[in-house]
């Protein structure tokens, strides 16, 4: 479903010696900044120098003609500068009709509504297994081909994605961005603060499959698990 939360329109067209338009958009006035101080620019006296003739990789020279009136930025299609409009201030157009959570572009509503559906599109041909989006499949696909592209600078230890480099470096910053509510106690990831909201809680919620033990971390559990499989008494 989509919702678009204001209308971008074109007030100024400065007509070019050429005989072609240069089109400005812009947005209507509170929706640049909830800076008061603000001041929107003066899209009258915009240039049509400032359209852009770019060539491509094929060697064809394309004329940006439509410009945004926030930053000047110019762009080959109004479709392409309404997504960059809507970036800019950060205006979220495409909404869910199931739980109304709002996206920026109609691309990440799409991969959004396949929570709901369960939709999967995406196959591995390694193994089979499916994803929602085809970054997930690309991140997946490391785990056959043991491909780790993300460095870290300080130790040159590597990894699959990026996720888990940045949560490498803050052993290196020391950088504790998830602090407990309860006791002020900080740590590195959200899984680590959320084992530890558990020793407030008393939640225990991974249970042995033998004898129903429950256990407040996962790594517990398993050690737990291994004595059953070992035949010796559990602890």
């Amino acid at each position: 479903m989509l919702s678009v939360n204001y209308k971008v329109k074109v007030e100024d067209i400065v007509q070019r010696s050429s005989g072609e338009n240069l089109i400005t958009f812009n947005v209507p006035p509170g929706l640049h900044s909830t800076d008061p101080s603000y001041n929107s620019p003066n899209h009258e006296e915009t240039s049509p120098d400032l359209s852009q003739v770019v060539t491509t990789s094929a060697g064809q020279t394309v004329e940006k003609r439509f410009q945004c009136g926030e930053c000047g930025k110019p762009f080959q299609s109004s479709s392409v500068l309404f997504t960059y409009r809507s970036r800019h201030i950060g205006e979220k157009s495409y909404s869910c009709s199931e739980c109304g959570k709002l996206f920026t572009n109609r691309s990440h509503l799409i991969t959004h509504e396949r929570s709901h559906t369960g939709e999967k599109p995406y196959t591995c041909a390694e193994c089979g297994k499916r994803f929602t989006n085809k970054s997930n499949l690309v991140r997946h696909e490391r785990s056959h081909t043991g491909e780790k592209p993300y460095s870290c600078s300080e130790c040159g230890k590597r990894f699959t994605n990026t996720s888990d480099l940045v949560k490498h470096k803050r052993i290196h910053t020391g950088e504790k961005p998830y602090s407990c509510l309860e006791c002020g106690k900080c740590f590195i990831t959200k899984a680590k603060l959320k084992d530890h909201q558990r020793s407030h809680t008393g939640q225990k919620p991974y249970s042995c499959s033998q004898c129903q033990k429950c256990f407040t971390h996962k790594s517990n559990l398993v050690r737990h698990e291994k004595n059953h499989t070992g035949g010796e008494k559990p602890v």
